[in-house]
């Protein structure tokens, strides 16, 4: 573009006419010496010793001298802990990392990969990444095809007698994959708790310039709700995943303090952020994308819409 031309865009002064946005936290450093502390502990040791966390309710307190909390951080799911229970630390010391731009999808027990309803062309297929060079296998919306309608693509973890294996909170070891979701592990692998069997590409790794931005502002001060939102969470409470209802999944959130029970249903191709048992706050996402802004209203109130709104507009201008 001409200089000149862009001079309200953000892009201009990075620099070039698109921008990944960068600045995503991926890693979580401490502020004060002290001892560390997990807090609500979910965590298992992978295949290469690493401590990675299982949960979404995990977190790092940082304790002082007396023993009280200076700094409590809570972690993304499949991140990976630099620290223990015990550990005493000095200030800028890592705690934890994590990739800021996929979800990874973890194994929550050892044993042999097996992949259902993984059909070559209909909702999987390879793509190759032009950057690295290197071939993917990645998961293609099936419900486009004819033959993918009954599909469920899904990577089961089988124990040595060849059966799904069962999780300790109930339910088999069968993880359902996204379209885009990328497959980390191949069939017939052995993982160990806590490995990645694929990741998922967050929303906000994807390339943001002004064609992409335009319809975004637009979008926003239209208040319409976005393709393929977010859903965010009405009241606190523990996460249960119900029966199937047609080709959607249904969710209910039990109440903390006994009232009825919220539920959801959700298109079974999206991938879920929560987990049968997990805790979740008002204002969690339950679901990743743009959240519509009837939904921030409503649920969190005026003053978190107007930062909503600010900040989405800050990120194309």
């Amino acid at each position: 573009g001409e200089p000149g031309t862009q001079l309200t865009m953000r892009t201009f002064h990075l620099g070039g006419v698109a921008s990944a946005k960068v600045v995503d936290q991926s890693s979580l450093e401490s502020n004060f010496d002290g001892t560390v502390k997990i807090k609500q502990r979910n965590v298992v040791k992978d295949s290469q010793g690493r401590l990675m966390v299982m949960g979404r309710n995990t977190a790092v307190v940082v304790l002082d001298e007396d023993g009280s909390e200076r700094a409590v951080h809570r972690l993304p799911y499949g991140t990976h802990l630099r620290v223990d229970d015990g550990v005493k630390v000095k200030r800028g010391d890592r705690l934890a990392e994590w990739d800021p731009y996929t979800r990874p999808v973890l194994t929550e027990i050892e044993g042999t990969v097996d992949f259902e309803d993984l059909v070559e062309g209909v909702s999987v297929s390879e793509r190759r990444d032009e950057s690295t060079g290197i071939t993917n296998s990645v998961i293609i919306d099936w419900r486009a095809s004819p033959r993918g309608a009954d599909l469920r693509p899904a990577v089961a973890i089988k124990d040595k007698k060849g059966k799904i294996g069962k999780l300790s909170r109930g339910g088999e070891s069968r993880y359902l994959l996204p379209v885009d979701a990328i497959l980390s592990v191949e069939t017939g692998h052995q993982v160990m708790a806590g490995d990645v069997l694929a990741r998922i590409p967050m929303e906000s790794a994807k390339t943001r310039d002004i064609t992409g931005g335009l319809p975004r502002v637009a979008e926003l001060f239209e208040a319409r709700r976005p393709k393929d939102h977010a859903i965010i969470a009405e009241v606190s409470g523990t996460v249960q995943l119900g029966r199937d209802y047609k080709n959607k999944r249904r969710i209910t959130i039990t109440p903390d303090d006994g009232q009825e029970p919220v539920e959801y249903l959700i298109p079974k191709g999206r991938h879920l952020a929560v987990q049968e048992g997990d805790r979740i706050e008002k204002g969690e996402f339950l679901l990743d994308g743009h959240p519509a802004p009837h939904d921030i209203l409503a649920i969190k109130g005026v003053e978190e819409l107007a930062n909503y709104l600010v900040n989405e507009i800050q990120e194309v201008y």
